[in-house]
């Protein structure tokens, strides 16, 4: 049944993914594809990677088991599995650890944000509601336009605010969110140490 457990198997595929090097997904034919996923059809991680420590496997390999019922029944459970394995492992890292490899693994991500950041924050709204102003935008005979298409007479446009989503349920998103790659990230160190 396709419910919150396919969900569950997702994450635990992205995580089997990140644990063996190996891309499940890999087959040419979507056939073969549809039928991998049905049966379930993995090799032990702890046989593609020797790292991966047998606790970790047996919790990853339950998000993944073929029977949906046997999974895990919620996404906290699975979270609190792969918590409880963390805290047991006897490796720890600071957050000063964490600091470091992120910024080194996200440093080229991290300069293209700033640039995109900075390129934001100089459009000017000359009045509420007005339209945008962006600075050294290109000249007419700069643009690399098709043949194919057609000139629009441009006409400012007032651009609305932003709808607001629900403060509390858009945060709580995106706690969840981002506690779990955290979380797959910092078994991903502990793992490959």
């Amino acid at each position: 049944p396709l419910d919150h457990r396919s969900d569950l198997f997702s994450v635990g595929m992205v995580l089997y993914e990140m644990l063996t090097g190996v891309n499940f997904y890999a087959d040419e034919n979507e056939f073969n594809q549809m039928e991998r996923v049905k049966k379930v059809d993995l090799e032990l991680p702890t046989k593609l990677n020797p790292k991966v420590h047998p606790d970790l496997e047996r919790v990853l390999m339950k998000a993944l088991h073929v029977d949906v019922h046997q999974r895990y029944p919620r996404t906290l459970d699975f979270a609190d599995a792969l918590g409880e394995y963390a805290e047991r492992d006897e490796k720890r890292f600071s957050d000063a650890d964490m600091k470091q490899f992120m910024a080194s693994a996200f440093s080229s991500d991290l300069d293209e944000e700033l640039r995109r950041m900075k390129e934001i924050m100089s459009v000017r709204w000359p009045s509420p509601g007005g339209p945008p102003v962006v600075p050294d935008a290109p000249e007419e005979d700069e643009l690399e336009l098709g043949d194919d298409l057609v000139e629009i007479e441009e006409k400012p446009v007032a651009v609305p605010p932003p709808a607001k989503a629900p403060r509390k349920t858009k945060q709580m998103l995106m706690l969840a969110t981002l506690g779990l790659i955290v979380l797959l990230i910092v078994l991903m160190i502990v793992v490959m140490r």
